[in-house]
Formats: C-alpha cells, structure tokens, sequence
C-alpha cells in the first residue's frame, strides 16, 4: 500500500486551517481555565465576607483554624 501524495497536497489550506482551528480552540480553553482556576484561588486566598475563619458562631472546622 502506497500513499499518493499528490493526493494529499491539493487540500494542505484545508488540513492548515483545520490545524489553525484547533489551536486556535485549545489556547481558548486554556486562556477559560486559567481565569476560572485564577478567580477560584484568589476566593481561597482572600476569602469572602461568609468565610467560616470570620464568623463567631461556626462550630470548631476539621480544618486548622485562621
């Protein structure tokens, strides 16, 4: 079995969008997840007004306290 390149050739545009496409998807959804992951760890870092660590009532948290 041999590959006919010259089939191949004639749609290099199209397989070099395609290519550009999915590049172009993957960097979106990295560029999504790095401001989600970013906006969830700065809630974490800085905390919220309802944090367990500011309010007197809470009972004694599994984790070690603020």
């Amino acid at each position: 079995m041999v590959l006919q390149y010259g089939q191949v050739w004639q749609y290099l545009p199209d397989f070099l969008a395609g290519a550009f496409v999915a590049l172009w998807i993957a960097a979106v959804a990295f560029a999504g997840g790095l401001l989600i992951g970013l906006a969830g760890a700065a809630v974490l870092t800085f905390g919220t007004s309802s944090s367990p660590c500011r309010r007197s009532e809470s009972p004694s948290p599994p984790w070690p306290p603020c």
